[in-house]
């Protein structure tokens, strides 16, 4: 439930950073959390084609958080939330 707010509210916007041109269709994936508390958020990404992801470059995602005041706020009043359109760069496995 917590993984389709955040898809339709647009709070997590998550960008394939390809390193190169190949197989760029073959690099299609989806999302979902896995694990949501106070302290921490985590993504669980599956891609459709895994053999065609970070093959001889690493590819990378790039995870934007956005409405955190409303989607993403502690309950905790000794923590602070993520500020808007924060932004991290993942790099990929192979």
């Amino acid at each position: 439930m917590l993984t389709t707010y955040l898809k339709l509210s647009g709070s997590v916007k998550i960008l394939l950073i390809p390193a190169n041109e190949l197989h760029l269709e073959k690099k299609h994936f989806d999302w979902r959390v896995t694990q949501y508390d106070e302290a921490s958020i985590t993504l669980q990404f599956d891609f459709e084609n895994p053999e065609y992801v970070s093959v001889n470059e690493i590819d990378s995602l790039k995870i934007s958080f956005f409405n955190t005041h409303i989607s993403l706020a502690p309950l905790n009043a000794g923590l602070s939330n993520i500020g808007e359109g924060y932004t991290v760069v993942v790099k990929i496995p192979p």
